[in-house]
C-alpha cells in the first residue's frame, strides 16, 4: 500500500474507489486518509478541489471535501494508482486547507 493507490469500495452514495491520500512515513498509523472518487459527470464538481483525473480507462472525480480517514484491513480491493496525477491531487488538496 502506498500513497496515491486507488481502492475499490461499496458505497451506497456513488463513490466507485478511493485514493490514498497519506504519505508513506505514516503508513503503520491505524487509520489512513482517503478521498472518495465518484465517476466523472456524476458528482457536484467545483474544479478547484475536485479535480477529474484518470484511473486506467476511465475517468474521475476526487472528492477532497469528502476525505476520512479509514482502517487500512478496508482497503483489501486494490484497483490501481493515481501517481499519474499526484501534483494534481496535491495542488488542489492545498487549495482546500490554504485556500489558494
Amino acid at each position: 500500500m502506498k500513497q496515491f493507490d486507488v481502492f475499490d469500495v461499496d458505497d451506497p452514495g456513488g463513490a466507485v474507489a478511493v485514493v490514498l491520500l497519506q504519505g508513506a512515513l505514516y503508513l503503520d498509523l491505524p487509520s489512513v486518509l482517503v478521498a472518495p472518487l465518484y465517476p466523472a459527470g456524476s458528482a457536484l464538481q467545483y474544479p478547484v478541489i475536485n479535480p477529474e483525473i484518470r484511473i486506467g480507462q476511465g475517468s474521475v472525480i476526487v472528492k477532497l471535501e469528502q476525505t476520512t480517514s479509514v482502517s487500512p484491513l478496508l482497503l483489501d480491493r486494490y484497483a490501481g494508482t493515481a501517481e499519474d496525477s499526484a501534483q494534481i491531487i496535491k495542488d488542489a488538496l492545498d487549495r482546500l486547507i490554504c485556500g489558494y
